[in-house]
């Protein structure tokens, strides 16, 4: 989490919508005009998490949805390669399809080793990509956020979006809030269809659709609705806390 906080801002976040995920930390990477992506910080993943183990198949339902594996590797670890090892494994027995996927090497913590382990530590992860950073000292973000785009640039996209058609009855607004103690329902007509349309537990999906609900003035909506800091907004299946 430190890393995507480090890159995106993420406190966390998703992109610039007022809502925090309380499952694995989206935020958006701004790197110019008219470029960016969705990043997803994934828990690390213990031994035996394809089989099920502690919430090892959740986490990897997520990490499923993305174009591009970034695996940030704690440079100051005892063996960082059989870390990152340990993590392909769960992954290959959990998908082979999904361990053909594209990644790259992230090396954290480099601010508190010198450049002899630095060398040492890169090199055994060789012909991989590699990048090493330092998310506290904000070092290496900017070529680290600059390959992970051309990277997803290069990647096949996933399908996020569906063409199904939704019967709706007509007197039902597109949006309303339905207050349920300290929880706030966002529903309405086209809500449903926007739930319907984009696969809101994929990265490129869930953007989409903030933007879609954004442009209805969905914050407005909560606001008028009485929403204060650290309520729940449930949109669809999925819980959201508010943040101003």
């Amino acid at each position: 989490s430190s890393l995507i906080s480090a890159m995106t801002n993420a406190r966390p976040k998703i992109a610039d919508y007022p809502f925090t995920t309380l499952e694995p930390i989206l935020g958006k990477v701004e790197i110019g005009i008219g470029k960016s992506y969705v990043m997803v910080d994934i828990p690390g993943l213990i031994e035996g998490a394809h089989g099920g183990k502690g919430l090892g198949i959740e986490f990897l339902k997520h990490a499923e949805r993305t174009r591009v594996v970034a695996h940030v590797i704690d440079i100051t670890g005892e063996d960082p390669l059989r870390d990152y090892e340990k993590i392909r494994e769960e992954i290959k027995l959990y998908s082979e399809k999904f361990s053909t996927r594209s990644e790259i090497i992230v090396l954290n913590k480099s601010d508190l080793v010198d450049q002899k382990r630095i060398e040492e530590i890169s090199s055994l992860f060789s012909p991989k990509k590699v990048f090493v950073v330092s998310a506290l000292a904000r070092t290496g973000l900017y070529e680290l956020k600059n390959a992970l785009y051309y990277e997803i640039q290069k990647a096949l996209p996933l399908e996020f979006a569906v063409d199904e058609k939704v019967e709706v009855e007509d007197n039902v607004p597109d949006l309303f809030i339905e207050k349920n103690g300290n929880g706030f329902f966002v529903k309405g007509k086209e809500v449903e269809k926007l739930l319907r349309k984009y696969q809101i537990n994929q990265p490129d999906g869930m953007e989409l659709f903030m933007k879609k609900l954004d442009g209805m003035g969905l914050e407005k909506h909560l606001i008028k609705a009485g929403v204060n800091e650290g309520d729940t907004i449930v949109i669809g299946e999925m819980e959201f806390e508010y943040h101003k």
